[in-house]
């Protein structure tokens, strides 16, 4: 472990010796670009020589292979050249010297191959002579005008170009991703899994938690557990394919706020200088799961609304009509009998008691029809069809309802017409049963895009907050929020209830005959 008090000679120390390897890094690259090998030794008689790759490859010697014997070395060297290349060798001196030499080599194959070498001794005082060279492969250049070494360096210019054009290229490209990463409005993270860390995080990403920079980027291990707990970072990254990434992947994160936010993410492999990362992109579909779920218990309560409205309907089949069928029933068996009898003037009474009972019959199905689907609503607009209400609620309870029109007035699409006729007639058959008046005002206005309709009464009151959950007006409450509207509730005990509704209304869900009808 490094000391952290080390003092700055030592720090410096350090820095340089990270240059030198960088240094001799990029040359080594340098010269593997411009195919020039190297070659080091204390003398061709020496012990052994020590080559790099690129000369075993001229040489064709196998891969990985970086020293062999002065003698082996010899023998590659063309029988005719042989002799040249030691003399221009045991020239060198302890104190300097360079030498260059163009000759063959033959490979183990058979194939013989032209190379050009410089070389140069290395200062030695204690009487030894090694020396470096390097070497290039000139076969394909034999028969050039132009000298060999003229030729090298023209490659090696060509291929610095072409290396400094590529680091260009490299530097461009790293900078548009930055642009592009941090200008992207989709959340996005960059991840390190070797590191569970974060490497970068984009302004949405930042945003989307509510935390600043410093408070994300470059955190590691549990401090990452305010985005998302290790476990479930490890196990996404274990489901990532080998080289793919993930498409869709729903996840629950954190919230500071309350309940947990869900998050699509998407997932890709990104290879850093640094090392493998993650680059995780998210959209927030917690909305989308919160109306998914919401449409899901409003199917229920609407399944369930339809269950109690079939409950009431055969309560009053059963309760009522079917008990005034078997009184008519009872009464025809007595009328029978009765002009079995020849008692003709009994039999006319229980006639007539029977067309009674009839008429009653008939007009409780008429009553019941028309509470099912109100005729009116096929054709009238909602003011109508309020006032129609208005009439049938005076005339079945008691109930004087006031309606007023407090703006020109457009049809509504259909379906929204029959939903806010049958909430309006659920809230003042609530006043009639629970308010304690006999009296109720309905006010509607219709401006620009959207209808508000306000219910009131000065009746009983009640506390809101004591309301029933999943009670009538809860119900009605949601329904309207189906419809993208809003409901409003201002009670208290003895002081009235005024309910308002407000809806958006959607012209171009006009059907041809609301069309017609409007016209």
């Amino acid at each position: 472990m490094s000391d952290p008090q080390q003092s700055p000679r030592a720090a410096g120390a350090a820095g340089e010796d990270r240059s030198q390897s960088e240094i001799t890094t990029l040359l080594r690259l340098a010269l593997k670009a411009a195919g020039l090998g190297t070659t080091i030794t204390d003398n061709l008689r020496g012990a052994f020589v020590t080559i790099d790759s690129t000369t075993a490859e001229i040489a064709g010697l196998p891969p990985g292979t970086t020293t062999l014997p002065p003698r082996r070395w010899l023998e590659l060297i063309h029988p005719d050249d042989r002799a040249a290349v030691m003399a221009l060798t045991e020239q060198l001196r302890p104190d300097g010297g360079a030498f260059t030499a163009t000759f063959r080599l033959v490979r183990p194959d058979g194939a013989t191959r032209w190379v050009r070498t410089a070389g140069a001794a290395i200062f030695s005082p204690d009487g030894r002579v090694p020396f470096a060279a390097l070497m290039t492969d000139i076969t394909d250049h034999t028969g050039d005008d132009t000298p060999p070494l003229v030729n090298l360096e023209a490659r090696v210019r060509e291929r610095t170009a072409q290396l400094e054009a590529a680091n260009t290229s490299l530097v461009a490209a790293r900078d548009r991703f930055r642009t592009l990463f941090h200008s992207n409005p989709i959340p996005s993270v960059i991840y390190s899994p070797a590191e569970d860390r974060v490497v970068d995080a984009n302004t949405a990403f930042l945003g989307f938690f509510g935390l600043p920079a410093e408070r994300v980027v470059g955190r590691a291990g549990d401090d990452l557990d305010i985005l998302l707990d290790g476990s479930n970072r490890r196990g996404i990254v274990a489901a990532m394919p080998p080289g793919s990434g993930l498409q869709n992947v729903e996840i629950a994160l954190p919230n500071r706020g309350g309940e947990p936010r869900i998050v699509l993410a998407s997932l890709e492999p990104l290879e850093l200088a640094s090392g493998p990362c993650i680059l995780a992109g998210l959209v927030d579909i917690t909305a989308l799961k919160q109306a998914e779920t919401q449409v899901r218990q409003m199917a229920s309560q609407l399944s369930l609304a339809e269950q109690t409205e079939r409950l009431r309907i055969a309560a009053i089949l059963y309760d009522d009509l079917q008990q005034r069928l078997y009184a008519l029933q009872v009464r025809l068996a007595a009328t029978v009998a009765q002009a079995v009898r020849r008692d003709y003037n009994a039999a006319m009474a229980e006639a007539e008691q029977t067309r009674l009972l009839l008429d009653e019959a008939l007009a409780m199905t008429r009553n019941l029809s028309v509470d099912i689907s109100p005729p009116i609503l096929q054709g009238e607009s909602l003011y109508h069809a309020l006032l129609w209400l208005s009439s049938r609620l005076l005339e079945q309870y008691g109930v004087h309802v006031n309606v007023q029109l407090l703006s020109p007035w457009r049809l509504l699409p259909a379906g929204l017409r029959v939903a806010l006729f049958q909430i309006v007639r659920e809230l003042l058959f609530n006043v009639g049963k629970h308010a304690g008046v006999d009296t109720a005002t309905v006010m509607l206005a219709q401006e620009d895009a959207r209808v508000t309709l306000i219910i009131t009464d000065t009746g009983a009151g009640f506390d809101p907050t004591a309301m029933k959950r999943p009670g009538g007006l809860y119900q009605m409450r949601r329904r309207i929020e189906l419809l993208g509207g809003e409901m409003n509730l201002a009670s208290r005990p003895g002081a009235g209830t005024t309910v308002t509704l407000i809806v958006p209304v959607n012209i171009e869900e006009l059907g041809e005959n609301d069309q017609r009808l409007s016209g």
